[in-house]
């Protein structure tokens, strides 16, 4: 245990949490365990950051998407979501099986169209026309998934035995991206037309780029490794599900101020974080007040892009954390979700290759990824369909054309591009489906001023090294009165599990920091201990969080205490 500082009482706690997603709205359901009083400063309308359902206005009951995250697999490696959503909010009622695959789904390459599911008996050797530009043996649909499993396998496995412990192998490879860990660890490496072959049909365009560690996360959390085949699932209702049944579980009624009536304010932008590490409190100013709010901690749970659009200069940050929030890759993301009159891909009668019930095709088009509804189980089907999910490069192009499209002259353009790109891979007439289109919806996280990103992209040497990105992201800042928080802290990038133990983590350092060692105890018994947060890591990382805090200079700022408080 760290020996608390002088300061770090407080007779009264008087916490704040910026961003009400679900770091956020977790972090409150802690300290409401705890009794510790809090607020929640959210600056958009509605809970839950990037989980986040749209409903057509138009549609029916099941005529929605996931602009955000869409599907939950039930593994290991996210333990603590199902503890959530089964365990404190009981909403197995809510889960649904999800289809990550489906008979009939189809893959189009090079202009070519391929069925592999079923698989069929026969596999064509070249069914995408590459040959020339691949080398033979690696040409058939089959070979890209089995060489992206042979190159991660060997880092994978040890999840299966203990999460902590193959974290920390895992670690040792930092130093390499995707594409250089396979054209220059692997014997025999392989040839860079391979490794482009693998990337267009295993990810996205340039998220080899990506830390090879990012890579083989990324694999363990669609895939855990194992004999044990897991099951996915989605929301009957969609993604906002969750963050509005954690937002009931809140205890709305205690409040730090009680002349408010909620706990979570919306519309309550942050631009200045000001705090001395010598001094008892920390102070937030909020666009719109003329008067700053006082806080004995605060738990920023923002994205850090948006972080970045704060005022840090008098919080005590010391230069390699505020690098960390500057360099840190996120990766885009987009999805432009299609209302048509009827589920035209469950239609026997139009698709010569069959009828899709979930799952989802990929092609090298611009629209990269589509996506069929898994739901309802039973009943009326949806009549929405995410005609495109892109990442990274692929979703900055898309964003470039998605930008201001839902109230622009140009949104035709691009409804347009969409319907004549499910006609190509669908083998179906473009006039059939413009005939069905009823309404759309496009996003870009990028262009989400609340977000400016869809998800941490680490890089090499972000995850494991003294001044990592990583490590400078999750110390405590302001001599213990700024803990950092959200899926970029944690090592499930891109998840609502890493959302989550990112909370756990932040809010085991203040309580080392600011309470007792029963508060402490009574946290662990409540809300458990964590595969990924060794004991000795979360003690250095006080250490040197303090310890950086303290070198830090420290300019008066007027109207704000400068004497510590003894």
């Amino acid at each position: 245990m760290c020996k608390q500082l002088p300061y770090t009482r407080h007779s009264k706690s008087n916490i704040c949490i910026i961003g009400a997603g679900a770091a956020g709205l977790y972090t409150a359901m802690i300290l409401d365990s705890l009794d510790l009083p809090y607020e929640i400063l959210e600056a958009s309308e509605r809970v839950g950051g990037r989980l986040f359902t749209y409903h057509f206005p138009q549609g029916s009951k099941y005529d929605y998407y996931d602009v955000g995250a869409m599907r939950f697999p039930d593994t290991p490696y996210m333990r603590r979501t199902f503890d959530l959503v089964r365990d404190r909010l009981s909403l197995s009622s809510k889960l649904i099986p999800y289809k990550f695959h489906a008979d009939n789904n189809l893959m189009y390459f090079n202009h070519r169209r391929y069925q592999p599911y079923p698989p069929p008996s026969s596999p064509p050797a070249d069914p995408f026309g590459a040959r020339g530009y691949v080398p033979d043996k690696y040409l058939s649909p089959e070979n890209p998934a089995a060489i992206v499993d042979k190159v991660l396998e060997p880092w994978r496995k040890p999840f299966e035995v203990n999460i902590e412990t193959a974290l920390q192998n895992l670690y040792t490879q930092d130093k390499y991206t995707m594409r250089s860990h396979m054209s220059l660890k692997c014997d025999p490496p392989y040839p860079s037309s391979v490794i482009n072959w693998c990337e267009t049909m295993d990810e996205s365009t340039k998220a080899y780029d990506r830390a090879f560690v990012e890579t083989v996360l990324d694999s363990v959390a669609f895939q855990f490794p194992g004999k044990k085949e897991y099951l996915w699932y989605c929301f009957d209702g969609g993604s906002s599900i969750l963050p509005e049944a954690m937002k009931q579980h809140i205890n709305l009624e205690q409040q730090i101020d009680p002349k408010q009536s909620t706990r979570i304010k919306y519309r309550k932008r942050v631009q200045t974080i000001i705090g001395d590490p010598s001094v008892s409190d920390i102070y937030l100013s909020v666009e719109g007040e003329n008067k700053p709010r006082k806080y004995t901690a605060v738990f920023c749970t923002a994205p850090l892009p948006a972080v970045r659009s704060m005022d840090l200069e008098h919080c005590g940050l010391d230069y390699a954390t505020w690098n960390a929030i500057r360099g840190l890759q996120y990766g885009s993301a987009t999805k432009i979700g299609i209302l048509f009159s009827e589920p035209w891909w469950r239609n026997k009668d139009k698709l010569e290759t069959g009828p899709i019930e979930g799952g989802q095709s990929t092609t090298d088009l611009m629209l990269r990824t589509i996506v069929y509804p898994s739901y309802p189980e039973l009943g009326t089907p949806s009549n929405v369909i995410i005609a495109s999910y892109c990442w990274t490069q692929d979703a900055e192009r898309m964003g470039g054309l998605i930008q201001g499209q839902s109230n622009s002259p140009t949104g035709p353009d691009l409804i347009e591009l969409v319907l004549r790109e499910l006609a190509k891979v669908h083998g179906i007439d473009f006039s059939y489906l413009k005939s069905l289109y009823k309404d759309y919806h496009a996003f870009s996280w990028t262009h989400d001023p609340s977000t400016l990103g869809a998800f941490a992209f680490f890089g090499p040497h972000d995850f494991e090294f003294m001044n990592s990105v990583f490590n400078n992201l999750t110390k405590p800042i302001c001599g213990g009165k700024l803990f950092f928080a959200g899926e970029a802290t944690s090592s499930c990038h891109a998840w609502v599990a890493g959302a989550l133990e990112s909370s756990w983590r932040a809010v085991d350092m203040y309580l080392q920091l600011h309470h007792t060692k029963e508060m402490r105890h009574k946290f662990h018994s409540l809300w458990g201990s964590s595969e990924y947060w060794p004991e000795s890591y979360l003690q250095d990382q006080i250490r040197i969080g303090l310890s950086q805090s303290m070198k830090e200079p420290w300019t008066a700022i007027p109207g704000y205490p400068t004497h510590p408080i003894v």
